[in-house]
């Protein structure tokens, strides 16, 4: 019986340099890489039906934990930059193992902020771009397969 917890990735961040890596536009938001073909055969069988958030941590690409930016503590250690927070959102996007989380493909987000970077530089006095991220994802419990 495989047994999921469930989480939530709170994120406060103030990104003042958005850029797009290489990696995240190919690797993490294309589900039909090498790695998603392994990890989808490794996943086939598994019951999806109780995961309600459509996110599995231990599907996906591991680039940062988010256990440590579960808005449980708000200090220095869970402030990030602009490129751990789309390493962080990288993570979560390429765990995505069924449509029901809907999350928006990271080059899409980008875009977003980007046309948001131009606005304020156009402005005499731009406001602060504060990102936050708050995403429900699940994992499996360390004990959820027993030998």
């Amino acid at each position: 019986m495989l047994f999921f917890s469930r989480r939530r990735s709170s994120v406060l961040t103030l990104t003042t340099a958005l850029g797009i890596a290489l990696f995240f536009s190919q690797a993490v938001g294309a589900q039909t890489t090498p790695y998603s073909d392994q990890m989808n055969q490794v996943f086939g069988a598994l019951n999806q039906a109780p995961l309600s958030t459509g996110i599995l941590t231990d599907f996906g690409l591991d680039l940062t934990d988010p256990a440590p930016f579960d808005g449980q503590r708000l200090d220095a250690t869970s402030y990030m930059d602009a490129d751990a927070w789309h390493r962080l959102y990288g993570t979560l996007l390429s765990s995505v193992i069924n449509p029901q989380s809907k999350m928006v493909h990271l080059s899409t987000l980008n875009r977003r902020l980007d046309s948001l970077q131009t606005i304020y530089a156009t402005n005499a006095n731009p406001p602060i771009d504060l990102t936050v991220m708050n995403i429900l994802y699940q994992s499996l419990k360390p004990d959820a397969v027993e030998s």
